[in-house]
């Protein structure tokens, strides 16, 4: 008897759930149109389009430009173990609704040393996402921004702004 095939058909829902792990803010859902932009192993500067972008800057002192859209930045490779160990990337998301990520399901990113600096948050349209839970979490205010820390270890620091609020602002994955 000869091989057959059923075919297999996920529900739009599902895939786009899985490209955003499982954000379900509608302002930033819908990613199908979404560029992917990837950095390489060196110190990159990268800039996204003025669509919805993907940016992935990989290891290196990054400095990634989301531009217009609603963009993820990682200024690190998530794909790797201890993601941004080592690194000072900047992160700048420009209009619309961003979304700097610095953990995800497995870890928090810039663990030990290095952090992210994010240059623009807007906390009435953008989100950090992080790894873990609210307690694992504690924000130090400095006249220049405000400090993130995760378990007691900086990983990231917001410029120009005091106006960070844990509950309100990360995205927990």
């Amino acid at each position: 008897m000869g091989d057959f095939f059923l075919p297999l058909t996920l529900p739009v829902d599902i895939v786009l759930e899985d490209i955003v792990d499982d954000i379900e803010d509608e302002a930033i859902s819908d990613r199908v149109n979404s560029n992917e932009i990837f950095g390489s192993d060196g110190n990159d500067e990268i800039e996204g389009t003025s669509g919805d972008d993907d940016i992935i800057a990989g290891a290196g002192d990054d400095l990634v430009f989301g531009n217009d859209g609603e963009d993820f930045l990682f200024g690190s490779d998530p794909s790797v173990y201890d993601s941004g160990s080592g690194e000072y990337d900047t992160l700048t998301g420009g209009a619309g609704v961003d979304v700097f990520v610095i953990g995800d399901s497995y870890e928090a990113y810039y663990l030990d040393y290095g952090y992210a600096e994010i240059a623009d948050f807007d906390y009435t349209e953008d989100y950090i996402r992080v790894h873990g839970v609210a307690s694992d979490y504690s924000l130090t205010d400095f006249d220049d921004g405000t400090g993130i820390y995760y378990q007691e270890d900086l990983i990231a620091f917001v410029n120009d702004t005091n106006n960070v609020i844990i509950e309100r602002d990360f995205l927990f994955v």
